[in-house]
């Protein structure tokens, strides 16, 4: 009997080797045929993929096919693909190829019975508006015209026939012309809104002209028109122009712009929104430069024509020089949904308790204690709670997970990261859990770890907007060399993984816009210094993104950071992110708690990437040691005035 069974093991073990033999050879014609398809190296597309037809990457070779042989391929191929795969997102891509060729032969009707509402390409929404208009459907047409009209991004070229419809019909006012101008205008794409000013009047193109002055050179031209009294005329959109003009010169010289100001604002009849929003724009700039001269304009400007950011940053001025009735007054101010954030609650909290309510400060910590983040930590360490949200237990989401992985999208999703195709797999995914609930995207997440995809797992969760699901959110990925670097180097491990986390959320190949790379984005000359320091000879850009080197060289710099910061870690976090030489000048005159200078770092990136390093960190920590990690406070030392840190280095 023993033998028998022995004999049944050995038959499923050569059965597996053989499916799992048979699997890779059929990822390696996969890969063989697609590159071949997209360079065009294929003259019988069958031959090429016989044997593939039920492969569940099937649909992407014969989707390559038609992408690269479009203007031969038959609309029934078109329909037919649509609906064999309408799983997978690239239906919609060919559905989108699609309506382009209808479009071209004006094909209206057919546009409409082939749009879908899910579709998200910009140029298919156009196709599908004109057809309305186009069928007599007027009003529905015209009405999500004009809403693309207005988008604030840059418009491809098939929303050109659309737009003319607009035209056509006269349904563009001067107005929305001026509207389309300001939008570009304020995104930096004065050649796009150059374009649109040649179907209005001379005069209109001539006001234009003294925008693109204003925009391109406005420490130049402004003084010079202000002389000239500008346009001679007091208009809706002369103002305008004068105020982007002055928020343009802020930008480069706020205290300049903030007395040219001054002179221009009598100069013309201002309504109160437009005055609010070049004082606030103004102040916002000059507070940020921890100026607490600040301040009381910001009071001054009226809180219903206070823009938010002025609101926020009359808050953190407040901060610095301890003034909780300005915090109060400030926070009070913002709309309803910023008041709710966490940073907020905490901030109004502490100025409650300081103005002598204590009561209804313990409620507004209690509340935010509940979430696994800096602030939340922080107020349940101010009530000295503990952190339950980090001792929750792990639900089980195995029927779910079935649910998910049973799904083919989901199935070609992950064979796409199989055969390192992860640019394809992650659309595939995102395009999967769109129509999923909560509870199924939390399951997809779990199946995305389990196949060792921490990235999309991150960004899965990130889709349901809970913050709180720390056993997804923070996986404990190269533990051993994050261990391992961070005990050479002297620092925290629980701070490694925190930085990885919040730079790359561990995907290994990550590049930034500013060409940062790896887990732990370290830019190329910062790589290459570190190299230097610790003597590692002989490495090019891909030693230096491999997770071995990027952690080790990460650590190594962020132990210098904490060194140079004499320990101080939202600082050296700060300068990990912001870069060194930036930190001695937001060093207060006066000793500060460590939370007040957090809130008040004027990057906004560089603030969030230290509240969120530091709010992981306590994470890791707590997960590295069974839960008996370090309370966030314990690591948010003072910052000390630049004289004494000084002291304190030379002893």
């Amino acid at each position: 009997m023993r033998k028998f069974s022995l004999f049944i093991i050995l038959i499923c073990f050569c059965v597996n080797v053989l499916a799992d033999s048979e699997h890779l050879s059929m990822r390696e014609q996969f890969n063989d045929a697609y590159e071949k398809i997209k360079q065009a190296d294929v003259s019988d597309f069958h031959e090429l993929t016989e044997g593939m037809q039920e492969y569940i990457l099937y649909p992407y070779l014969e989707h390559a096919y038609i992408k690269k042989n479009i203007d031969d391929v038959k609309d029934s191929e078109f329909i037919i693909f649509m609906k064999r795969f309408s799983y997978s997102v690239l239906s919609n891509d060919i559905r989108n190829e699609w309506l382009k060729r209808l479009a071209k032969r004006k094909s209206w009707e057919r546009i409409i019975s082939y749009y879908s509402d899910e579709n998200t390409n910009l140029g298919a929404r156009c196709f599908h508006n004109e057809a309305l208009i186009r069928t007599g459907q007027m009003e529905r047409g015209f009405a999500q015209g004009k809403k693309i009209w207005l988008t604030k991004v840059s418009v491809p070229e098939e929303c050109d026939g659309l737009f003319n419809a607009l035209r056509g019909y006269k349904q563009l006012s001067k107005e929305d012309y001026w509207q389309r101008m300001a939008l570009l205008m304020a995104s930096n794409k004065a050649s796009a809104a150059s374009r649109l000013v040649r179907d209005l009047s001379d005069v209109d193109q001539k006001l234009f002209d003294n925008w693109k002055l204003l925009h391109n050179k406005p420490e130049k031209y402004l003084p010079r028109y202000l002389k000239r009294n500008f346009t001679k005329v007091d208009t809706p959109h002369s103002r305008k122009i004068i105020i982007h003009g002055i928020k343009r010169f802020a930008k480069k010289k706020k205290i300049e712009a903030e007395r040219l100001w001054r002179q221009i604002k009598p100069l013309y009849d201002f309504t109160k929104e437009e005055i609010g929003d070049v004082e606030s724009d103004i102040y916002t700039r000059i507070a940020k430069d921890h100026n607490v001269k600040a301040l009381p304009y910001l009071g001054r400007i009226p809180a219903q024509v206070r823009s938010k950011n002025a609101s926020l940053w009359m808050a953190r001025i407040a901060l610095r020089t301890q003034n909780w009735q300005a915090v109060l007054n400030a926070i009070n101010s913002m709309d309803a949904k910023t008041q709710k954030d966490g940073a907020w609650v905490y901030w109004k909290a502490k100025a409650l308790e300081n103005l002598g309510d204590k009561a209804q400060a313990n409620q507004l910590f209690a509340d935010n204690a509940k979430n696994a983040t800096f602030y939340g930590f922080l107020s349940a360490d101010h009530i000295q709670q503990p952190y339950g949200v980090l001792n929750q237990a792990v639900p089980d989401r195995s029927a779910d997970i079935q649910k998910v992985k049973d799904m083919p999208s989901i199935q070609m999703a992950l064979e796409l990261y199989a055969v390192a195709k992860p640019k394809l797999a992650s659309k595939e995914w995102l395009n999967a859990i769109r129509l999923l609930n909560k509870q199924e995207k939390l399951a997809a997440a779990e199946l995305a770890l389990q196949h060792g995809q921490a990235f999309i797992a991150i960004v899965t969760v990130s889709k349901t907007k809970d913050w709180n699901v720390v056993d997804l959110r923070f996986p404990l990925l190269y533990r051993q060399l994050v261990i391992q670097n961070a005990t050479q180097q002297q620092v925290d491990p629980a701070w490694v993984y925190g930085v990885i986390r919040r730079e790359s959320a561990f995907k290994v190949d990550a590049l930034s816009r500013v060409k940062a790379f790896g887990l732990m984005q370290l830019m190329p000359k910062t790589a290459r210094n570190v190299s230097q320091f610790l003597g590692l000879k002989g490495l090019n850009q891909d030693d230096f993104v491999k997770p071995e080197t990027n952690i080790q060289l990460g650590s190594s710099y962020l132990s210098q950071m904490l060194n140079r910061f004499d320990g101080n870690y939202p600082k050296a976090t700060a300068a990990y992110n912001a870069g060194p030489g930036r930190i001695p000048g937001w060093t207060p005159e006066q000793p500060m708690d460590a939370d007040s200078w957090t809130e008040s770092i004027p990057f906004d990136e560089t603030r969030k990437y230290v509240r969120g390093v530091m709010a992981y960190t306590t994470i890791y920590d707590h997960k590295l040691k069974n839960g008996q990690g370090k309370r966030l406070s314990q690591r948010l030392s003072a910052i000390m005035p630049v004289e004494k840190e000084v002291v304190v280095q030379n002893k």
